[in-house]
């Protein structure tokens, strides 16, 4: 294989790096191979955990617990709840640990995260890939030393999810980066607490000050009310108001076209607030008037007033503005959990086994771009997502030039990348994968990767590539 600058060409992929008869080398399976001989030699391999991008990985949460009694743990950005017991942990040598511990704890949910981490999310005896309702990783730190969970106890780990279904099952990543399946099918449930929070911002209702009006700045109808405030205290604080109608001149309660209200006595009177006024209302036993008004002031009344208002009126931005990012914290968790009692720390998945992409081909990749990278192809990694499933398939360059199997599902939106040295990134877009959806099983191929002039420095820059594409 010879490789220039310009172009760069790269034996075919198999999603799930499993081999197949052709291949060439000391890799090369021959038709007398027996598929139990196949599957042990797949076993041999172990699967790494490898971060894609250099100095790039899904950052942990950390949090102090006291051990000597249960606690709770929330991850505010997603909804997941960690459950401790009381005396939930020892040291390596079994002894209780009664000194505060360090819980870190991450969650991936989405390509982005996934890719970062480096998790490997296939199977290479089957050629299968995992569909993910969730993953998390947690482990626990004592003044630096690693603790571990007491025997007779469990965490329980109610893990935010964006899946529905009962489709998952739950595994642990093992030390041969395998997946050990842990329980079949797990239901998943609603998210009480977001709810109940929720509908606590719902009923939280402040009413927004009205702002006083100064005397003489409308030319609207004004009038004032000889009060007895012995009969009525209540009404004492409107002492020095004058109120003017709030409603426009032809309104039916506008006092101007009804000067017979001047001239009676009024036994009861009420004031009831409203959205963006008062209503007045009036009774003597016989009849009852009601009008929309605003109270305005004069001199240094109006400027108390009006300074009360300014203070009231900046306490009520601030409420509604911490009402609407606590709202915004809520809806944007989980509406779902999926939960389970773990007995000892590491990785662990949601996750459904897939294996039925529709089209293989012998696909060749074309970077399209001059760089220096001739050198360097071993550590060029390739990551097919699939938004849709929620899955990312990992599968790296042979440097023995052996043609393997790439394959996809035809019907979805597909994206893949190549992370390069440097932090750059190759993509073949969902747009490209269209034009291979007719394509039939076997067929030869080149895919044309365009390069990202940008260095990826973040986990939102990959999800910010993957939407683009």
């Amino acid at each position: 294989m010879q490789v220039s600058k310009k172009s760069i060409f790269l034996g075919c992929l198999f999603l799930g790096t499993a081999f197949f008869a052709g291949s060439c080398g000391k890799n090369k399976l021959t038709n007398d191979e027996s598929e139990n001989d196949r599957k042990k030699t797949a076993q041999l391999q172990k699967l790494e955990i490898s971060p894609a991008f250099k100095n790039i990985d899904v950052a942990y949460k950390k949090f102090g617990v006291n051990p000597v009694k249960a606690e709770k743990i929330l991850i505010k950005e997603t909804g997941t709840t960690i459950e401790i017991p009381v005396n939930a942990f020892v040291d390596e040598k079994g002894n209780p640990i009664n000194e505060q511990v360090e819980i870190n704890f991450r969650e991936f949910h989405d390509a982005s995260e996934i890719i970062a981490s480096g998790i490997p999310m296939h199977n290479p005896e089957t050629g299968e890939y995992m569909e993910t309702a969730g993953m998390f990783e947690i482990k626990g730190l004592c003044k630096g030393k690693e603790v571990f969970i007491a025997p007779d106890k469990k965490i329980k780990i109610n893990l935010a999810s964006y899946n529905k279904g009962d489709r998952f099952d739950f595994f642990k990543l093992d030390e041969q980066g395998r997946w050990e399946s842990k329980q079949k099918k797990g239901e998943a449930t609603i998210n009480l607490k977001r709810v109940e929070e929720l509908k606590k911002i719902d009923s939280k209702t402040a009413e927004k000050p009205i702002e006083p009006k100064k005397f003489g700045n409308s030319s609207k109808f004004v009038f004032d009310i000889n009060t007895d405030y012995k009969k009525f205290p209540e009404l004492s604080v409107f002492k020095e108001v004058i109120w003017q109608f709030a409603g426009n001149p032809k309104d039916a309660d506008n006092p101007e076209k009804n000067p017979e209200i001047f001239k009676k006595t009024w036994s009861k009177i009420d004031i009831k607030r409203e959205k963006d006024n008062y209503r007045l209302i009036l009774n003597n036993g016989r009849k009852t008037v009601e009008i929309r008004v605003v109270p305005v002031l004069k001199g240094s009344d109006y400027a108390a007033a009006k300074s009360d208002f300014d203070q009231k009126m900046n306490e009520f931005n601030r409420v509604q503005e911490d009402k609407k990012q606590i709202r915004q914290m809520y809806e944007q968790q989980a509406e779902l959990q999926r939960s389970y009692e773990i007995s000892g720390f590491g990785i662990y998945n949601w996750d459904f086994w897939k294996g039925d992409s529709d089209v293989r081909l012998e696909a060749n990749i074309d970077f399209e771009k001059e760089f220096d990278y001739a050198e360097k192809l071993e550590s060029v990694t390739f990551f097919l997502v699939n938004n849709q499933r929620k899955a990312v398939v990992k599968y790296n360059y042979d440097q023995k030039g052996c043609l393997q199997n790439f394959a996809f599902p035809a019907k979805e939106k597909n994206v893949l990348i190549a992370v390069l040295p440097g932090n750059k990134i190759a993509v073949f877009s969902s747009e490209d994968f269209k034009n291979l959806s007719s394509r039939k099983n076997g067929d030869k191929v080149t895919l044309k990767m365009k390069t990202e002039i940008r260095t990826i420095s973040s986990v939102d820059d990959i999800s910010k590539v993957i939407a683009m594409y």
